[in-house]
């Protein structure tokens, strides 16, 4: 991430308190934010103006955390992704999710936030 232009998170989540709180924590670390509170949104905003990094929840309505990663990636295989859930995996989920060639990171809710930062530095360098 450069200092002259930060990046663009788009966090997408449902939870709209939660929006804000990561958007406060997010713009404290340098970063630029973006919303959807759904996959569906968050591919119109994707396609609208492409954020550096995304940050999604994995239970959504209207367009869920696995369909909207696996559509991110086909249509936008650039950008980074970071997976943010109170969802929990089997083993085997949970290393096919990671697995995912654009998933830089899964972190469990609730949020520890050095492995937030951490993610984001991952994400940031890829």
């Amino acid at each position: 991430m450069s200092e002259e232009t930060p990046a663009t998170v788009l966090i997408v989540e449902d939870d709209e308190s939660l929006r804000d709180f990561l958007a406060i924590v997010l713009s404290r670390e340098g970063y630029r934010t973006a919303f959807a509170s759904n996959g569906k949104e968050a591919l119109a905003s994707v396609a609208a103006s492409a954020p550096s990094i995304i940050a999604t929840d994995m239970m959504m309505p209207d367009m869920g955390g696995f369909e909207f990663i696996k559509q991110a990636q086909a249509d936008f295989p650039e950008i980074p992704i970071i997976v943010i859930t109170a969802r929990k995996f089997d083993p085997a989920m949970k290393r096919d999710l990671e697995n995912e060639p654009n998933v830089v990171a899964v972190l469990g809710k609730p949020l520890v936030f050095p492995k937030l930062v951490q993610a984001l530095l991952t994400a940031s360098k890829k």
